[in-house]
């Protein structure tokens, strides 16, 4: 890849203040592709998405940090467009794992941010 790759912040603070971003969901590294060269300005990993086409099964805990770590890492340097990673609801607890979770994301790119889900519980996708 070539060229600056720019962080959510600067797309947010580029754009008109009544313009919204679309960041459509992508789920492995062809989805990925595709929506990067349709010229989206953010894209969003989606995790029952990406766990889904990694392991072949549905988003029920099955996924641990790791293997979502190693997609985000993968899937952020592969597109210019900030990527919004789904962190899920931590992977392990807010005090725990959560500050973890978000740190490691967001050190596999300057372009990567998280979203964390605010239940504790398992989730039902």
């Amino acid at each position: 890849m070539s060229g600056h790759a720019k962080n959510l912040r600067e797309v947010l603070d580029a754009r008109p203040r009544d313009r919204l971003i679309a960041a459509p969901g992508v789920y492995d590294m062809v989805s990925l592709r595709m929506a990067a060269r349709m010229g989206f300005d953010a894209l969003y990993m989606t995790g029952y998405g990406t766990v889904a086409s990694h392991l072949g099964l549905p988003d029920a805990g099955l996924a641990s940090y790791s293997d979502m770590a190693n997609r985000v890492e993968v899937m952020a340097r592969m597109t210019h467009a900030p990527l919004i990673a789904d962190g899920d609801t931590g992977y392990g607890g807010l005090l725990r794992r959560c500050p973890k979770t978000i740190a490691s994301f967001h050190e596999t790119s300057a372009r990567c941010c998280s979203s964390i889900l605010d239940g504790m519980s398992l989730v039902s996708c």
